[in-house]
């Protein structure tokens, strides 16, 4: 009960203070803005904010956990490069892949050579 008797008499005090800018300066902008400017505002303030919550700390089983995770994403993500270079050097490989790339670079230049034709007529 004292500590809500302080709090109170706390917050009194700050509404005493803003009410007396406020009879000063006749505006409540501009009975904030002398507040802030003189850093009373911010003090007044920061008497009513909550404490900032500490931050959460992970545990052992945590962190071993995270650290595997990302460490088997690491290796699928290697094992896919990995897979995709042998996949383009290997000399049977890559000669099904040029001919595919190949041809397709083949089909489109002639469809687009004929759509030329066709609309220059």
């Amino acid at each position: 009960a004292a500590g809500e008797l302080a709090g109170l008499e706390q917050r009194q005090h700050a509404l005493g203070k803003l009410t007396e800018a406020v009879d000063a300066t006749g505006d409540d902008a501009e009975a904030l803005e002398a507040l802030a400017s003189s850093g009373e505002l911010a003090e007044l303030l920061s008497r009513f904010a909550p404490a900032p919550r500490p931050a959460k700390k992970r545990s052992f089983m945590g962190r071993v956990g995270r650290f595997l995770v990302g460490l088997i994403l690491m290796i699928i993500i290697a094992a896919v490069v990995a897979g995709a270079v042998i996949a383009v050097t290997d000399r049977a490989a890559s000669v099904k892949i040029r001919e595919w790339a190949g041809q397709s670079v083949d089909d489109l230049s002639g469809e687009l050579r004929q759509t030329l034709r066709d609309n220059t007529r």
